[in-house]
């Protein structure tokens, strides 16, 4: 039996198994997620360039071509900086090494030291790169064992520029051969949706930059593009985090005339931007999303201490990766390496999101207020007319019913003897004594009021019939002019009821 060489120390090696599940777990299954990565990296490129005074045409361009049952492509091209063989297998060829410049202090994107690599999630991918007439083909498989196609680095022909859509200058490609069991966007929601990724929305509405996707299939091409959408600044200052007294924070916050429409990440508009140098890290309400009010408010937080913190804590692993104790401000990594964004368990990111939602919580209150205080307004407002407009047409109605009831009481119908006997004064006919009229609300009664007076007495003689009752049943009070009957007496008749 051959016995085992056993050295000293070794690096705790990674299976293929642990390391596809971790791309599993950064991809989510999602392309859209692969794109990002893909996108940043090529933005990261034409940065360096910029950087260097180099005039850009700043195009990406991403390509689907659907297949049944078979694998799908994605394409993503460049024509940035592209990449030579060495350039290829530091940057691409390593998960978890430091290699896109951000670790020295570079405005970039690159912090987990996976990228591009990660997309792999998905099946077999190509990186195809010229640089200075240099072409080289790195490909990493599903056994993750990468390997160039060639031996030595080749020529750029006009062959190879022209299957690359690189005609001239410098550029990258990358294909992947998505497998069937995933499934890939519509062009129209990609379209729709994947340009409001919130991520990517600086690049999307960089003039600097043009991002073009193209259906193969249908022959269909769109450019992807993101307008912020305007409001009235209500807030625009810097804020101090006492713990950490060199951190660097400015909150803008925006007011909109309509709210955005609720979603999730990473599609939802609206929001605060948590923003380093040059990533976008998170769009949050700091934990207000459930406050309806909440949607009419954007914003920015800008924030470079958060590209310190990430930095200083490599740094140290880096230094010295046997000591665990980090310092009591910076204990945690605050990025997700998965990339979900800032970890929030981190205690600079628990400080600095209580003091946003200290700032943000107070304007989300005041508009509540005012629109519900309009709200009300408004809706007394229409009430009032509402309740006017039934009141006339009820009036119109009881005029009505009292004019019929009056035409059914022909005038001078009661007995004169019974009149006669009356001594001088009002009187109610029926009176009934014993029994009293009845007065049932919302039901009409009729009646008579007999007057009998001197005959010196105005001829229409106003009466006004007030009426308290315990129930505070409201009584409809009308005046009621007699007419002349005779020399002597007058006789008028009324009718009213409950309202």
């Amino acid at each position: 039996m051959n016995k085992i060489k056993i050295p000293d120390e070794w690096d705790l090696g990674a299976t293929r198994r642990y390391k596809r599940q971790n791309m599993e777990m950064a991809m989510k299954g999602k392309i859209e997620r692969g794109l990002v990565e893909l996108i940043t990296n090529s933005d990261d490129s034409y940065r360096d360039l910029e950087e260097k005074a180099k005039q850009v045409l700043g195009k990406i361009r991403i390509e689907f071509k659907r297949k049944k049952g078979q694998s799908s492509y994605v394409i993503v091209k460049d024509r940035a900086m592209g990449m030579n063989r060495e350039e290829m297998y530091q940057k691409l060829g390593t998960l978890g090494e430091r290699t896109s410049g951000f670790e020295k202090r570079k405005i970039r994107r690159g912090l987990n030291g996976r990228g591009a690599r990660d997309v792999a999630a998905f099946g077999i991918i190509h990186f195809e790169s010229i640089k200075n007439e240099e072409y080289n083909h790195l490909i990493i498989p599903l056994s993750l064992k990468c390997h160039f196609t060639e031996l030595h680095p080749r020529k750029a022909t006009k062959e190879i520029r022209k299957k690359l859509g690189i005609p001239k200058g410098n550029g990258t490609a990358v294909t992947i051969e998505v497998n069937n069991r995933f499934t890939l966007p519509t062009h129209d929601r990609i379209v729709k949706d994947f340009s409001r990724y919130y991520s990517l929305r600086d690049i999307f509405s960089n003039l600097s930059r043009e991002v073009q996707i193209k259906d193969i299939n249908k022959n269909r091409e769109d450019r992807l593009i993101y307008s912020y959408t305007k409001g009235e600044m209500i807030y625009d200052k810097d804020l101090i985090i006492p713990e950490y007294p060199y951190s660097t924070v400015h909150l803008v916050i925006y007011k909109h005339l309509t709210p955005f429409e609720p979603g999730i990440l990473p599609y939802r508009e609206g929001g605060i931007l948590v923003k380093s140098k040059v990533a976008i890290h998170d769009c949050t309400y700091f934990g207000l999303e459930s406050e309806p009010f909440a949607w009419r408010f954007s914003g920015e937080l800008y924030c470079e201490f958060i590209d310190r913190l990430i930095c200083d804590y490599d740094d140290r692993e880096e230094i010295n990766p046997d000591d665990p104790n980090h310092p009591a401000n910076n204990p945690i990594r605050i990025l997700n390496p998965f990339r979900d964004g800032l970890i929030l368990e981190h205690p600079f990111m628990q400080m600095l999101y209580k003091k946003c939602k200290n700032v943000l919580k107070p304007f989300i209150e005041e508009l509540k207020a005012i629109e519900e205080s309009h709200k009300r307004e408004v809706t007394n407002e229409n009430l009032d007319k509402k309740l006017n407009n039934l009141s006339k047409e009820v009036s119109k109605l009881f005029e009505k019913k009292l004019k019929e009831l009056e035409e059914n009481i022909p005038p001078g119908s009661f007995d004169i003897g019974i009149i006669e006997k009356l001594p001088i004064g009002i009187h109610v006919i029926p009176s009934n004594e014993e029994y009293p009229i009845p007065i049932i609300a919302n039901q009409p009664k009729t009646f008579s009021i007999i007057v009998k007076h001197y005959e010196d007495l105005d001829e229409f003689l106003p009466i006004s019939i007030e009426t308290s009752d315990p129930e505070d049943v409201k009584i409809i009070e009308s005046p009621v002019y007699l007419k002349r009957f005779s020399e002597d007496l007058k006789i008028g008749r009324t009718t009213f009821a409950l309202a």
